[in-house]
């Protein structure tokens, strides 16, 4: 299943910072549909909640805790 506009600027925190993750302007993200991201968008938005998870790991482990 596809994350839904709202669940993608929910995990961002807003829409503005969603499309910094993105590299893409907030009007871009208005364009959306709200029960769909496009696919493109939706691959970049996996990869962005993917890296967003691993740094405080990777922060933690280079402080070697």
């Amino acid at each position: 299943r596809l994350m839904t506009k709202q669940e993608a600027i929910d995990h961002f925190g807003s829409v503005k910072d969603l499309a910094a993750a993105l590299g893409i302007t907030r009007e871009a993200i208005y364009q959306w549909r709200d029960d769909a991201i496009p696919l493109l968008r939706a691959y970049e938005v996996r990869e962005a909640v993917a890296k967003r998870a691993a740094e405080p790991s990777a922060a933690i482990a280079a402080q070697g805790c």
